[in-house]
């Protein structure tokens, strides 16, 4: 039996998401049973992002009170980002069996990144 101690952690890779228009880029689940906590959200850019940061969300198709977000800046190619651990700890917990989805806000007006989830499922 896992425990919130002791999660099941799975990074959940998505490659070449598109930052420059608002959408649903990206869905995950979890394993049955279990709720989860985003633990990270990491990236590399790999089309530069232009003019205003975006900002990528893990959230559920209902909306979570507060969802795990981070903002990608004005990055220029093969830069990282990544989440704070105050981003993440502060983040409502993900309910079990939902579909999760990874949305963007779509501020920058160009832009695109591979993405990494990290997820503790308990």
């Amino acid at each position: 039996m896992y425990t919130y101690d002791q999660p099941i952690q799975i990074s959940y890779r998505f490659a070449a998401l598109t930052l420059s228009s608002a959408a649903t880029i990206g869905r995950l689940s979890g394993p049955s049973g279990r709720a989860g906590r985003v633990l990270a959200i990491t990236g590399i850019v790999t089309t530069g992002t232009t003019v205003a940061p975006s900002v990528l969300t893990v959230d559920t198709v209902a909306g979570l009170t507060n969802p795990a977000s981070v903002t990608v800046p004005v990055l220029s190619a093969n830069a990282p980002f990544g989440s704070t651990q105050a981003e993440t700890e502060g983040a409502d917990e993900l309910p079990a069996d939902t579909e999760i989805i990874l949305v963007t806000d779509g501020g920058s007006t160009a832009g695109a990144a591979d993405v990494t989830v990290t997820v503790g499922w308990f």
